[in-house]
């Protein structure tokens, strides 16, 4: 069985009124569903370099990334895997500019919009964690 160790940075990006920036995912996993922009950590890359490259790449600007904490996810199905997820926070700039291969829109919602959508994985849980 396959052994996997995954570092993974999520970017909680937030406007001046405090809404949070979520972009609609175009292919699976969670295809569809709205999730924080992020993604795998690079061989030789700092965990800060890679949520400012993942947010350039998916939005189309560049920003201060604030570390605010971490969470691990261990999976055991076709192989083993370990997720470790880090969060950045920092504000958003408009207008953006989607990478349409792995984005079909992005918005802010207020916190409380966020149990009236479907949001991926357990990045609400986080949302809250750490934008309370």
């Amino acid at each position: 069985m396959k052994k996997y160790f995954e570092p993974i940075v999520r970017a909680l990006l937030v406007d001046n009124q405090g809404r949070i920036l979520l972009a609609r995912r175009e292919k699976p996993p969670e295809q569809g569903k709205w999730a924080l922009v992020g993604g795998k950590l690079e061989m030789g890359e700092t965990l800060e370099d890679c949520v400012r490259r993942e947010v350039k790449e998916e939005l189309g600007f560049d920003f201060s990334p604030t570390f605010v904490g971490y969470s691990e996810n261990y999976k055991r199905d076709q192989a083993d895997r370990h997720s470790i997820m880090f969060y950045f926070k920092g504000y958003a700039k408009t207008p953006l500019k989607l990478k349409a291969d792995e984005l079909t829109e992005a918005r802010f919602f207020s916190l409380g919009e966020l149990n009236q959508i479907d949001v991926a994985w357990d990045h609400k849980d986080y949302i809250f964690k750490y934008l309370k």
